[in-house]
């Protein structure tokens, strides 16, 4: 069973950032999937390396956005980016250092950033950027 679900609520119109969504609900999947079986702590790792490279580009096409149609709250925006790309590294390394489990850690971490910055950040992007819609 699928932990998050991709959904038009999750859709900012936009169709790279749209597909990026969609590729950090398959991160999520992945993780709640082997959690689900008492993997998660074998797949932690791929999970947060998937998550970083899927990051570089999405960070890079929203900010590119936002430069491009001067949004006003690029800086805001990109302070969320750099937080959520720490936080991702910080867990990175304690999943590397195998010294506690972090599976469940690292799900709530996700889902925080698929419903906060996905929803809530993005969609103020969305509506504040005027970019071909798909």
């Amino acid at each position: 069973m699928a932990t998050a679900q991709w959904n038009d609520a999750l859709r900012v119109g936009h169709a790279v950032i749209d597909r990026n969504h969609l590729e950090l609900v398959g991160v999520i999947n992945e993780l709640g999937d082997a959690m689900s079986c008492g993997r998660g702590r074998d797949v932690c790792g791929k999970v947060l390396d998937e998550l970083t490279r899927c990051t570089k580009e999405h960070f890079a096409t929203e900010e590119q956005l936002m430069t491009a149609h001067r949004f006003a709250a690029a800086s805001d925006h990109r302070r969320e980016h750099a937080n959520l790309t720490q936080k991702a590294i910080e867990l990175k390394d304690k999943c590397d250092s195998r010294t506690t489990t972090l599976s469940v850690d690292v799900l709530h971490f996700l889902m925080g950033w698929l419903i906060h910055h996905s929803l809530e950040s993005e969609k103020a992007l969305a509506q504040g950027v005027s970019y071909e819609r798909c």
